[in-house]
C-alpha cells in the first residue's frame, strides 16, 4: 500500500513539473508597461493591426514568443501572442511596452524566401482561431519566410495593392500549403542582446575607451569591453 502512495505521490510531482515548464513555442508571460500598439512587424515599416488594452493594460499580460532589431530606428520590437475583445493576436510592438529582459527573449531567424503556390488567406497567427486579416496573399508573390508553427508558415511580403511606398511591408500567417517549400517549426535560439552591450571575452578590455575608435558609437561608463557590441572589431 505504501509503495502504491509513493508512486501516486511521485506521478503527480512529475505531471506538476511537466505543467510547470512550457514550451519553448509557448513563450514567456509578461505585463505591460503601456498600452499596447501594434505592428504586423518588427518595424514601422509596417502596417498597423491596431491598440490593445488602452484601459486595461496595467492588468493585462501577452506572451512575448521572438525579438527583432529594427536597424532603421535601432529598437528592439517583440513578437506578442495575446487575447483582446474576445479574439486572439499575434503581432509586433516596441520592447519599451513589455516588462520583460530582453536577453530571455529567442531572437527571430530568417528561415528563407520562395513564393505562394497559391493565394492564401491571411490569419493574426498560426492558425484559424486566430483573427484573419482583411487582405489575402496573392499567387506568385515572393515571400520571406520567418515561422512556422501548427501547419502555417509567417511570411512577409509587399503589397502594392495598398502599399504607401516600396518600403510597405506586411506580416502575416498563412497555410503551409499554399508556400513553396517544406518548413517546419524550429526551436528558437537564446542569443544576447547586442543593445544591452555584452561583456565579449578575449584579448585586454577597453578600459578608458568610452567610445568606439572603428565606428565612433559611445560606449557604457566603466565598460570592460574587448570588442565592440556594435562593429564588432576589437580594441587594441
Amino acid at each position: 500500500m505504501k509503495g502504491k502512495r509513493r508512486l501516486l505521490r511521485l506521478l503527480v510531482l512529475f505531471m506538476c513539473l511537466c505543467v510547470a515548464v512550457p514550451a519553448a513555442a509557448d513563450g514567456l508571460m509578461a505585463g505591460l508597461l503601456s498600452r499596447l500598439s501594434t505592428r504586423t512587424g518588427p518595424g514601422t515599416q509596417y502596417d498597423e493591426p491596431g491598440t490593445y488594452f488602452q484601459k486595461d493594460w496595467q492588468t493585462a499580460q501577452v506572451q512575448v514568443i521572438s525579438a527583432a532589431w529594427d536597424h532603421v530606428n535601432d529598437i528592439w520590437w517583440v513578437e506578442v501572442d495575446f487575447s483582446a475583445i474576445g479574439k486572439k493576436f499575434r503581432a509586433y510592438t516596441g520592447l519599451k511596452r513589455i516588462a520583460i529582459d530582453i536577453n530571455l527573449v529567442p531572437q527571430e531567424q530568417l528561415l528563407g524566401t520562395t513564393v505562394m503556390t497559391s493565394a492564401a488567406k491571411v490569419y493574426w497567427g498560426p492558425g484559424r482561431d486566430y483573427v484573419e486579416a482583411k487582405y489575402n496573399v496573392p499567387n506568385y508573390t515572393e515571400v520571406k519566410v520567418y515561422g512556422a508553427e501548427n501547419g502555417f508558415v509567417q511570411v512577409e511580403f509587399h503589397d502594392p495593392r495598398t502599399a504607401v511606398n516600396q518600403y510597405s511591408l506586411r506580416r502575416g500567417w498563412v497555410t503551409a500549403r499554399a508556400v513553396s517549400g517544406q518548413w517546419e517549426a524550429q526551436q528558437p535560439v537564446i542569443t544576447t542582446a547586442p543593445a544591452l552591450f555584452p561583456n565579449i571575452p578575449g584579448g585586454s578590455p577597453s578600459g578608458t575607451f568610452q567610445f568606439c575608435p572603428h565606428c565612433g558609437k559611445n560606449l557604457p561608463t566603466g565598460n570592460t569591453y574587448s570588442f565592440c557590441p556594435y562593429c564588432g572589431k576589437a580594441f587594441k
